[in-house]
């Protein structure tokens, strides 16, 4: 019990650091945050993807949080974000595949982006500071009333793991353009 409660402790603690960093990083970039997602890597909270949204786009970063260090933020990039209510406005309101859109929008947050010609959840992705997708949906546009596919985008070749694993050992080099702000 006592482990539990030490790493609950420790997730607030490490999600108070994270948060007043990519504030600060946010306001360097004369941006005032309108909606943010923190979310610590899996199995650790050390590594964090952060998400926030700020004159109709997304703007996604890694930040290594070691403990007793000053985080470090890795910057990531930005898209812009998609209203599911007037995306392909071909569907019509009432079709299947608007209807589609609003669940999945319902299960990503409302953190919806156009990818790969897919709408796809900016929430995850292998690699915590990149704008790369684990899955989304793919819409026919010509058949309103079927249903749209579900598609991933993940590719199982590891480098994605080996540069969350460098992060978190406190290994990765960023290169000029991921030096924030």
């Amino acid at each position: 019990m006592a482990c539990f409660l030490g790493y609950m402790a420790l997730g607030f603690v490490q999600n108070y650091r994270v948060s007043t960093t990519i504030e600060q990083i946010a306001t360097a970039r004369g941006h005032d945050i309108e909606r943010l997602k923190l979310n610590p890597t899996l199995g650790n909270l050390i590594v964090w993807r952060t998400t926030y949204q700020y004159d109709g786009r997304y703007y996604v970063d890694g930040v290594i949080a070691q403990p007793f260090s000053t985080p470090t933020v890795i910057k990531g990039s930005s898209v812009a974000t998609i209203d599911p209510e007037s995306i392909y406005p071909e569907l019509g309101t009432n079709s299947t595949q608007r209807a589609d859109i609003r669940r999945f929008n319902y299960f990503a947050e409302g953190y919806l982006f156009e990818y790969e010609g897919a709408i796809a959840d900016l929430r995850y992705s292998a690699v915590p500071h990149k704008i790369q997708p684990i899955w989304g949906i793919k819409l026919d546009t010509k058949n309103p009333e079927n249903h749209a596919d579900y598609v991933s985008f993940t590719r199982p070749n590891g480098r994605a793991l080996n540069v969350t694993w460098t992060m978190l050992l406190g290994e990765y080099q960023p290169t000029p353009e991921e030096r924030a702000p």
